[in-house]
């Protein structure tokens, strides 16, 4: 069983509490204990969003957990649900998520850089943006594998590779301005998170750690 469901609206999630909490913690819950019962392996996604370290070093699988909000806290207790069943399975910590088809930082600066002149972008968490299209890539890679049919294994699954989201806003627009010249001039300005508004706290360090995945894939 391979676990897209959940509920990513950050700010929306401390608003709804008890409908974040079932789909990032209940229901993974129920899945990991359905598939201990019936031997089922399971691969289920989590997020940078389970830390909040201050420090600048990336953040490796055995750091303990400590979310500031409430979304960060309803996907580790669903990491912890599915350790606690024992079931076989893969738990994936993913950061900044893309891509063109869904929601994402991405498809709401391109909408931004189409109708602004100038964009403020935080520019004091740092993290790894990782394309869905890559995360797929990387699932499919370690079902081919087949050696996690023991436990509950842990694992960062980030490119390499740190960035702010400022800088990433202008790498997108660099890309943009590539492929269609007519994307007119637009002003970047960077804000330190304080001063933006938002309901839900943020962590300024999502650099995870890729180390473990890297010696998993070459195997």
């Amino acid at each position: 069983i391979i676990n897209t469901i959940a509920f990513t609206n950050v700010e929306l999630a401390e608003k709804k509490r008890e409908y974040e909490d079932y789909l990032n913690h209940k229901l993974p819950e129920t899945i990991a204990n359905w598939c201990k019962i019936n031997k089922c392996f399971l691969i289920h996604y989590s997020s940078d969003y389970v830390y909040n370290i201050r420090s600048k070093k990336p953040i490796s699988e055995n750091q303990l957990i400590c979310p500031i909000n409430v979304y960060g806290k309803t996907k580790a207790q669903g990491d912890l649900a599915i350790i606690k069943s024992r079931c076989n399975s893969i738990i994936l910590r993913c950061s900044w998520v893309y891509s063109f088809t869904h929601v994402s930082f991405l498809q709401k600066l391109i909408q931004k850089i189409k109708n602004q002149e100038t964009i403020h972008v935080v520019d004091d968490q740092i993290g790894t943006p990782t394309p869905a299209s890559w995360i797929a890539e990387i699932t499919f890679n370690l079902i081919k594998l087949n050696e996690f049919n023991k436990g509950c294994n842990v694992i960062n699954c980030v490119p390499s590779g740190y960035v702010s989201w400022y800088g990433f806003a202008k790498q997108i627009f660099i890309f943009l301005k590539n492929y269609d010249p007519m994307i007119e001039k637009v002003k970047f300005i960077p804000i330190n998170t304080s001063s933006y508004q938002l309901f839900a706290p943020r962590p300024l360090n999502s650099r995870l750690s890729n180390i473990k995945l890297k010696r998993t894939i070459d195997k």
